[in-house]
């Protein structure tokens, strides 16, 4: 009996370890089988994921050309006049951008519309034969789900528009670097087709073609035209009245003309004193170039200068520096080619040294006329030369005259400007003295 228990506890401790055994080679097998069955199903989720996508994309791709072409049938139904973009070139009724959202389909649509210049051989250019019209539409992750163009040709006109109408033809340059800037944005206003709008192609240019000419009075007689452009300020010369921005327009005429724009410069001056460092007291700073002069009231030694009376300075100019105290010291002049590097580096800096002692100063007045003899007020008035040698600028008042406390001495020059007529004196000022200059 003894025997056989013993027996009994062997069997199955035996037994016991057999189904450890199994149960551990069960487990196994069934990590071994989801590693494959992952093996196997990662590729087809992949296919299927891909396939699920194209899907969707196939059925957004097919609504917007339904949407695209259902625009178009309703750019064709539209009257000539009307085809084009609210202030468009050409103008019209067309929303330039309209959001879509449907329940498969969330993106924009955008349409764009421009003249085609497109002329019979020999024929008279009018660059508004037919107008062109794209309306594109973009998924909401910026890909491009479809794009329609058609044409649409004036009335009365078979397939070219009317030899009557007139053509303003506008490019843009930068002055800086006398290269064209493409993206421009160009406008037309106070004409009578006017608000119109455009951005310059990759010649800088912008093309109004199909303008009703302007009639001989009234509030739309001229047509203004203006640029602009990120990071750019317009030239002044070239803003309206200017004549290249403003013109009247008679009935088939073709008017040409450049708008500049640069990107404005900045000088930084430092006055420092005869002996070194800054020159910390109260002093007055002149800054003049070929278009604008300006003195501004400076103490603690340094002034940044971004404008000259109200415009942005403009680049590769010659600027002259100088300073002065009320108590007659002076800092000769400085001249400096503004920027440094356009347009990589917009800004130049120059210093000026205060004389240690103070001259002694005379009054010169100058009165500005005209060759008539009537006085001319706002003009400018520069004045150089002297024992230092000085710039000091200002402008005459409603007599024509401009005041200057200068050091006594000789080879002054005082001109005047204004507009295009200028004038000049020069002499000596050993004590007070007063001169008539005249603007021719």
């Amino acid at each position: 009996m003894t025997c056989g228990k013993h027996i009994g506890r062997s069997e199955r401790t035996a037994t016991s370890f057999l189904r450890s055994d199994e149960s551990g080679f069960a487990l196994i097998d069934l990590i071994a089988a989801t590693v494959i069955f992952l093996v196997i199903a990662s590729p087809l989720l992949a296919v299927t994921t891909a396939a699920m996508s194209a899907n969707k994309l196939s059925r957004q791709r097919t609504r917007a050309e339904q949407i695209a072409d259902g625009q178009m049938d309703k750019v064709r139904a539209l009257d000539y006049g009307s085809v084009g973009l609210p202030n468009g070139n050409p103008s019209g009724t067309l929303p330039a951008s309209t959001t879509i959202n449907e329940p498969d389909l969330q993106a924009t649509m955008t349409i764009q519309a421009s003249y085609v210049n497109d002329p019979v051989p020999n024929s008279y250019v009018t660059y508004a034969d037919y107008k062109k019209v794209t309306v594109t539409i973009t998924s909401t992750s910026g890909k491009v789900l479809a794009r329609d163009v058609t044409y649409v040709a004036p009335p009365g006109h078979g397939t070219y528009g009317p030899v009557s109408q007139a053509v303003i033809k506008v490019q843009v340059m930068d002055m800086g670097s006398n290269t064209v800037i493409p993206g421009a944005t160009v406008s037309l206003a106070t004409g009578p087709d006017a608000p119109r709008s455009d951005t310059t192609d990759g010649s800088g240019t912008v093309i109004f073609p199909d303008l009703t000419p302007n009639p001989t009075s009234g509030s739309q007689q001229y047509y203004d035209v203006t640029a602009s452009a990120s990071g750019y300020t317009a030239l002044s010369d070239d803003l309206p009245p200017s004549t290249t921005a403003h013109v009247q327009l008679a009935t088939s005429q073709q008017f040409s003309t450049i708008l500049r724009l640069y990107k404005a410069a900045t000088l930084n001056v430092t006055i420092n004193s005869a002996s070194g460092g800054l020159y910390t007291g109260a002093a007055t700073v002149t800054v003049a170039s070929s278009r604008k002069a300006q003195s501004f009231s400076v103490t603690g030694g340094t002034l940044q200068v971004t404008s000259l009376n109200g415009e942005p300075l403009v680049p590769n100019l010659t600027y002259t520096v100088s300073a002065n105290t009320a108590a007659g010291n002076f800092a000769p002049v400085v001249s400096k080619v503004v920027p440094d590097n356009y347009p990589t580096v917009l800004t130049s800096a120059v210093t000026v040294v205060m004389s240690s002692s103070a001259y002694t100063l005379k009054t010169l007045t100058i009165t500005v006329k005209n060759s008539g003899g009537t006085a001319v007020s706002g003009a400018r008035v520069d004045v150089t030369g002297g024992p230092v040698p000085i710039l000091l600028t200002a402008t005459t008042n409603s007599s024509g005259v401009a005041t200057f406390n200068v050091p006594s001495g000789t080879n002054y020059t005082a001109t005047a400007t204004s507009g295009t007529l200028t004038g000049s004196w020069t002499g000596s000022v050993t004590a007070a003295t007063s001169q008539t200059v005249t603007v021719h």
